[in-house]
């Protein structure tokens, strides 16, 4: 949903990207580029004009919203479902972390080729659902150890 609040974005089983207005819940652009695949993640860039992708089909993807065009297709970055997606960095926006089946998070860079644009790749061990980003606050990492219940 874009912050003011005004536009709903939304995967669904059939492959379809839509885009409502929220209040008059009027469809206002959708998306067929997935060709039936379910797709499980969406977001809005930041500056409102572009709409991220993830799916079944094993890519992530770019839509222009004025043009209705996609714009980037990403087809190598995972070799099983794309389940999960969101903003790679709160000052980079062209940063995208992935999360999929294939056991990985990925953390694209859009900007660059489609051979050359994974900057870091996470083997995370089991199939993933979600990814989220958080900032570091402070300049120091505290990790809880949940075994011996104490703070490293």
């Amino acid at each position: 949903m874009f912050l003011d609040g005004r536009l709903v974005c939304a995967g669904s089983k059939d492959g379809i990207v839509r885009v409502f207005d929220f209040e008059t819940r009027t469809q206002l652009r959708h998306f067929k580029e997935h060709q039936g695949s379910p797709v499980h993640c969406t977001y809005f860039s930041r500056d409102k004009t572009f709409i991220f992708t993830g799916s079944d089909d094993r890519t992530v993807r770019i839509f222009d919203l004025a043009t209705e065009k996609q714009i980037t297709k990403f087809d190598h970055v995972h070799t099983d479902y794309v389940r999960a997606l969101t903003p790679g960095s709160t000052t980079n926006p062209h940063l995208l972390l992935t999360g999929s089946y294939d056991r990985t998070m990925k953390l694209i860079d859009r900007r660059m080729s489609n051979n050359d644009n994974i900057l870091m790749n996470f083997d995370h061990g089991d199939q993933i659902e979600s990814v989220r980003t958080r900032n570091r606050s402070g300049s120091g990492l505290r990790i809880l150890n949940l075994i011996d219940c104490n703070a490293e």
